[in-house]
């Protein structure tokens, strides 16, 4: 296309240096790449529009800076200084990137002009990657598209609930609004660790979660005394049922849907809920029973399409919904298509992630197969890696949450209080073998969850 190699000429023109501008103005070398991929994926989103312009430069330029933190300009001065001399940018051009005045000092513009060339050559910089920007580019479309439903959803949560507390006691708001913080998310799956629980747009003060399920921009929430919520985009909360502690939860992003074994009332059940719509979806009554404190020992295992997968102490079930009824099945069949509790799969259904929990306490093992030969894939984790969580996220990326075994004083032991290290937020590129540490945060003793 056109469109396309106009932009693949004027990005690698432009890669080297937009790459030095970003890390003399403050931006860490390891960084930088990544954020000037971002901002030449939203350059690409709108070339056609950008091309156009008399001053692309200036408007491109623009756009990268919107991705450093402010106070990582240092001084006004050094970053008009940076974008003249290493970008190459006019005074009326470094004066719209910056959306102030300035003026070249000529007394000392040559110096200046010298240190700074010097300080960038210096820089090593990556190959520009033409691909990497035009996928960045599609996902973000993507995740757009999604975000879009979701609000659509959410909306649609407002109508139902208010339908739904007519006809049924609950669900009602939270007693206490959690505090509500306006702040993008580092990352790109909803995530909880240390209080906070951190969506698209906002974080949530939250106690501590055991269960977390991603559902448009918001979340399905089972916290640690059984109490199951959903925390809307906006941070708000509604109570929706209970479960068991330490009970299963499921969801599917794609459906709307989350699903666990209510056990809030004289009348257990397997609770399907469209939580989009703000409604129960189905519901299939059981027997009481005390084993862990469910009914007949059961839990949900997984929601793939259509088909709720549930376990009871009669042996396994699937449940076509919304409107069919659950039948039981052969557990082996389940686990020879990859169905069970330790087991996601991607949105695109490339491949189907597999935990293999610890019997310290930790998530032990994770492995990636491809869904279709069952080929064992590259992971992203490295030797000394304690696996802390592990999530299948848009395009084929892997999220995890790792400390180092190193740090701990015995292997296996790193969720114990004894452990003192950081954590790791690393997400990884499964078609490309790349990983990148999104942030490093403390170990408080709270074990973080990440969607499942």
């Amino acid at each position: 296309m056109r469109h396309d190699s106009d932009f693949e000429a004027y990005l690698a023109a432009r890669w080297a240096p937009a790459v030095r501008t970003l890390v003399l103005l403050g931006s860490p070398e390891t960084r930088a790449a990544a954020l000037a991929l971002s901002g030449f994926a939203s350059c690409y989103a709108d070339w056609g529009e950008l091309r156009e312009l008399p001053d692309p430069d200036a408007e491109v330029y623009r756009i990268l800076l919107e991705a450093l933190d402010p106070d990582a300009l240092a001084t006004d001065h050094r970053a008009a200084l940076v974008l003249r001399h290493v970008a190459g940018l006019s005074d009326v051009q470094v004066a719209y990137a910056l959306d102030r005045p300035f003026a070249a000092d000529a007394e000392g513009d040559e110096r200046d002009e010298e240190v700074l060339r010097e300080a960038a050559d210096a820089v090593e910089v990556p190959p520009p990657s033409f691909e990497a920007v035009r996928d960045e580019a599609r996902a973000r479309r993507r995740r757009t598209a999604r975000r879009v439903a979701a609000a659509v959803g959410v909306l649609a949560l407002a109508v139902g609930v208010a339908t739904w507390v007519g006809t049924r006691p609950g669900p009602e708001p939270a007693a206490a609004a959690p505090e509500v913080t306006r702040v993008e998310n580092v990352a790109d799956v909803a995530w909880w660790a240390n209080g906070l629980l951190h969506l698209p747009h906002v974080s949530v003060a939250l106690g501590r979660l055991a269960d977390l399920v991603e559902i448009g921009d918001g979340a399905v929430i089972g916290d640690e005394q059984g109490g199951v919520s959903y925390v809307a985009a906006d941070g708000s909360v509604t109570e929706l049922g209970r479960k068991a502690p330490g009970a299963a939860l499921v969801g599917s992003g794609e459906r709307g849907w989350a699903a666990w074994v209510e056990v809030g009332d004289d009348s257990p059940a397997v609770v399907v809920h469209d939580v989009a719509a703000g409604r129960v979806l189905a519901t299939f009554p059981l027997s009481p029973g005390a084993s862990a404190g469910l009914p007949d020992g059961a839990e949900p295992i997984a929601i793939e399409g259509t088909m709720l997968y549930f376990v009871t102490g009669d042996g396994a079930w699937e449940w076509p919904l919304p409107e069919g009824a659950p039948h039981l099945v052969d557990p082996a069949s389940l686990a020879a298509r990859g169905i069970g509790a330790d087991t996601q799969v991607s949105e695109s259904g490339t491949y189907r992630l597999t935990l293999e929990p610890s019997a310290t306490g930790s998530a032990g093992q994770v492995h990636i197969r491809e869904t279709g030969s069952g080929r064992e894939v590259w992971t992203g984790l490295r030797d000394g890696d304690a696996l802390v969580a592990a999530t299948l996220g848009p395009d084929d990326e892997v999220t995890y949450i790792v400390a180092r075994a190193d740090d701990a004083p015995q292997a296996g032991e790193f969720l114990r209080q004894s452990f003192s290290g950081p954590y790791e937020l690393r997400t990884c590129r499964l078609d490309e073998h790349t990983c990148a540490t999104v942030m490093l945060f403390p170990h408080t003793g709270r074990q973080p969850v990440l969607p499942h």
